[in-house]
């Protein structure tokens, strides 16, 4: 199961994690665990930690607000 660890470089917006909001700034931090439905909303510059690898099969795009 896929660990992830995302901070944020810059920007704001928020991650909903399952039904809760949390919201995201600059040098913030959030841990999301394996199986946890997420998503990001906002302008936001990610670096993403997966643990173990993760591979692009594991990820479902669900649109975007471009």
């Amino acid at each position: 199961m896929v660990k992830e660890l995302v901070f944020v470089v810059e920007g704001n917006g928020k991650i909903t994690i399952g039904k809760v909001e949390h919201k995201l700034e600059k040098q913030g931090a959030v841990l999301i665990f394996p199986k946890q439905k997420y998503f990001f909303e906002g302008k936001l510059k990610l670096i993403v930690s997966c643990s173990p690898a993760w591979y692009p099969e594991q990820h479902k795009n669900i649109g975007n607000s471009f």
